[in-house]
């Protein structure tokens, strides 16, 4: 590790969610520096009361160090929610972009802040790159297919990224299909989601399993994720009744009905629990699930939970995405319904204790340590290379 320090300023999802990519990267970019966390909102408000409300606390509310959990103060990640008006029209964007200059100039000024690297996850934050574009190195963290997920306006973020490309330094990227279809020959990284090894491996040796799902029957087939258009439960359904004597337990906040489950008594169906107690809940686990749509938005996915259920001892099977495809390990890729069923039986049949070592030995080896340097490297290199140019 390199004793040089750096300031890191991240644009990213809203800290009280559930951990991110981005989140691990910052947790981990305290190694090398200090990091501020900026919480940064991508949905325009509908019209109901509260959606006016909480832009009114976000616009009108005192801008300043938010109240954050004892994971961030611990992490010494610095979070605050700047001002800002979530409606991505130019007139707004430009009121934006005097905000988040304003805001960042004040920051600057507090911690005595200079020539800090700013990382965005969301393109909407093009307009505050561009109003300190000289005073900073700008790195671009491209996740997801932004046009592709319900809720935002396509071609306003189609447009707001295409001048955040431009804008930017120098942008990492989650999956090879976004790199090939936007690096347009800038410096670019791969860079491909990791796991917090520890957290999910130490689970194995816990000794308290939730009563939930203490006494159902095994094998135990499970997902945890957030359940959204982008997941095909019909393949969840369909095995609970190829395979009656199984359990499949489903662990995540659900955004779709859950009626394709109606009457089917080997699904359960947790909810979301806190990070800190999935573990517990997935080390229950014989196998992992990632069923998975297949589109434009999962076309450029590499799925996180991927690591997470490898560094449990997991097989996994999985849709046949494309960035994963690849991946070593006890992976194993399904097409339709009917071949899910084929491939559990296939992974049921192997020895456990095989597939757990290869899971695990994969997953080691993708540890978001090993990630963060990977990043680190790539933003010094895009930061000499921008120093040496006139």
């Amino acid at each position: 590790m390199s004793d040089h320090k750096t300031d890191y300023i991240i644009f990213s999802d809203d800290r009280s969610g559930i951990p991110t990519s981005s989140m691990h990267l910052a947790g981990q970019l305290t190694n090398w520096g200090r990091v501020f966390w900026l919480n940064t909102y991508t949905r325009s408000p509908g019209f109901s009361r509260k959606d006016f409300a909480k832009v009114f606390r976000v616009v009108f509310g005192r801008s300043g160090q938010v109240s954050v959990s004892e994971e961030v103060v611990e992490s010494k990640i610095h979070a605050f929610t700047p001002k800002s008006i979530p409606w991505f029209v130019p007139p707004v964007r430009k009121i934006n972009g005097v905000l988040g200059r304003r805001f960042l100039h004040q920051l600057f000024r507090e911690y005595q802040i200079q020539s800090p690297v700013l990382i965005t996850t969301f393109p909407c934050t093009v307009d505050t790159f561009r109003a300190v574009r000289g005073e900073t190195t700008q790195i671009y963290y491209c996740v997801d297919e932004w046009s592709e997920l319900e809720g935002l306006h396509p071609q306003r973020w189609r447009t707001m990224e295409q001048e955040l490309l431009e804008l930017v330094d120098g942008t990492a990227y989650t999956s090879r299909d976004l790199l090939q279809r936007k690096s347009q020959g800038r410096p670019s990284l791969y860079l491909p989601h990791g796991v917090d090894y520890e957290h999910f491996a130490g689970a194995k040796n816990m000794e308290t399993v939730p009563e939930m799902i203490a006494s159902l029957p095994k094998p135990m087939i499970g997902f945890f994720g957030i359940i959204d258009t982008w997941v095909d439960i019909g393949v969840i359904a369909t095995l609970a009744k190829r395979f009656p004597q199984y359990s499949f337990v489903i662990v995540g906040r659900s955004a779709v009905s859950l009626d394709v489950f109606h009457g089917l008594e080997n699904v359960y169906f947790s909810g979301p629990v806190p990070y800190t107690e999935l573990p517990s809940y997935a080390r229950t686990f014989d196998v992992g699930l990632i069923p998975f749509a297949l589109n434009n938005l999962t076309q450029s996915v590499n799925p996180l939970k991927l690591m997470e259920y490898f560094a449990l001892g997991l097989p996994v099977i999985s849709t046949r995405l494309p960035d994963i495809l690849d991946v070593p390990g006890p992976l194993f890729f399904a097409s339709t319904h009917q071949e899910f069923g084929d491939r559990l039986e296939v992974v049921l049949s192997h020895d456990q204790a095989i597939l757990k070592k290869e899971a695990q030995e994969t997953a080691k080896k993708n540890n978001w340590d090993a990630r963060t340097e990977d990043f680190v490297r790539f933003i010094e290199t895009v930061r000499s290379q921008k120093a040496n140019t006139p």
